[in-house]
């Protein structure tokens, strides 16, 4: 729950933007002023109605004094909704809360919210919104940032030597993830997962067959496979309750030996709305968690195969494809099960099913330093199966050569629908720069 603060700023002298929005009307009798407070205060709650949201009593200012009222409450955001020039220094003692500061005024009318923003913008977390959509998507990314705050993600298997060689080189430290985003990283040894693992049968088999049950072909895998697949799974989803973490990755190598690699349990962690990253790349797991938390779907997560510049193309490949692309609460397509870029150690499973042509996509990714995010829309004009991994989609995009001279990195980020706008608004407010 984000518990918000409103004060409304209306000074001695407060304005008000007339109903064909030609100008400004003044008016300084108390009873219209406080008819005002209580339609915004209304707006306000409808407007939010449906968030994870508890706005509390506003506080009416009218002069420097009564900005301390404002003071004596706790909260997790303040909304500052401004109706006057002037008083704008007295609101410097808010930021001593270290609290985020939210500028409004009347819908479509920025004027003295920006007016304000000139004077606090450099001196904390301050942002400004323009309406009550724009106002109702920041309100989301602030409730987004305080559920992150102490969340875990464990990342499995770091202290074999192929994280060392590949993925820690690309990672951001605990602190500064923690910083960031308020996310606790906690490592968990091979051994330990190996001995979950070994504790698991009887369930694994039931499981393997419901897995079987659900496919439409097996080409290379046997039931054998679809077993410790299955013992993969479990073990990581006791790991994750016994750690009460809300996020997952695991290194990706042979070195995982005895263990499987994780492809097709991930696919179904993430349709259970577990973000599953693959190869221990904590840049991307944040990602698939952001992602997840703000558009309530699963992603696919893949590399950069092929960009086309004459086509405008890119084809990003992997192994792990949720099963839900279109949101969780659809009926999950129906698959085929294949094995490992052709390899078969340890049982290794994957699955393969094509999505549909014409679908909106945004391909996403944050850099390892967690300062900028990089997102562009696409749409899918045609999936393979193999190429490099096992499901690769081809994406046409509208500047190809302009999206890999920005983007952040290899591993992008593959989420149905246009989200620019809620991640330019995460970007915002999570202070990272948004590259399109």
């Amino acid at each position: 729950m984000l518990y918000v603060k409103p004060i409304f700023i209306f000074g001695k002298y407060p304005r008000f933007i007339k109903s064909d929005y030609s100008g400004f009307e003044r008016n300084i009798n108390k009873s219209f002023v406080m008819n005002k407070a209580k339609e915004l205060e209304l707006q306000l709650r409808q407007c939010l109605e449906d968030a994870d949201t508890k706005l509390l009593e506003p506080t009416l200012v009218f002069d420097e004094e009564e900005v301390n009222e404002a003071l004596k409450d706790s909260s997790d955001l303040i909304l500052i909704c401004k109706f006057c020039i002037g008083l704008t220094k007295s609101l410097e003692k808010l930021l001593n809360l270290q609290v985020p500061i939210l500028l409004f005024g009347e819908s479509k009318v920025p004027y003295l919210a920006l007016d304000a923003y000139e004077y606090l913008y450099d001196k904390g977390d301050v942002h400004v919104a323009l309406d009550y959509e724009d106002l109702k998507a920041k309100v989301k990314v602030y409730e987004l940032q305080k559920s992150l705050c102490n969340t875990k993600v464990l990342a499995l298997c770091t202290d074999l030597p192929a994280y060392e060689q590949v993925a820690a080189l690309r990672n951001p430290s605990s602190e500064q993830i923690m910083e960031r985003f308020g996310i606790q990283v906690e490592h968990v040894k091979h051994a330990e997962l190996v001995e979950k693992w070994n504790q698991i049968h009887e369930e694994a088999v039931d499981l393997a067959k419901e897995w079987l049950h659900e496919a439409t072909r097996i080409v290379e895998p046997i039931e054998n496979d679809l077993v410790l697949e299955a013992k993969l799974y479990l073990a990581v989803k006791r790991l994750i309750k016994e750690h009460s973490a809300a996020a997952v990755t695991m290194v990706c190598s042979d070195q995982v030996l005895p263990l499987p690699v994780g492809c097709f349990a991930f696919a179904k962690m993430r349709d259970e709305g577990i973000p599953a990253g693959c190869e221990a790349d904590l840049p991307s797991l944040l990602m698939l968690l952001l992602v997840q938390k703000l558009c309530r779907k699963p992603a696919f997560m893949g590399n950069v195969i092929v960009a086309n510049p004459e086509e405008n193309t890119v084809a990003i490949s992997h192994c792990a494809m949720p099963f839900k692309m279109a949101g969780f609460d659809v009926e999950p397509k129906r698959y085929e099960l294949r094995d490992y870029h052709g390899l078969k150690f340890a049982g290794s499973l994957t699955a393969y099913y094509p999505l549909e042509n014409g679908q909106t996509v945004t391909l996403v990714r944050m850099d390892r330093n967690l300062t900028a995010i990089c997102a562009k829309t696409g749409v899918i004009v045609d999936c393979k199966e193999g190429f490099s991994c096992r499901t690769t989609l081809i994406i046409r995009i509208s500047n190809v050569r302009d999206f890999v001279n920005k983007t952040l990195g290899n591993h992008q980020i593959v989420v149905f629908g246009d989200w620019m706008k809620k991640l330019e608004d995460a970007s915002e407010i999570f202070g990272m720069r948004f590259i399109k």
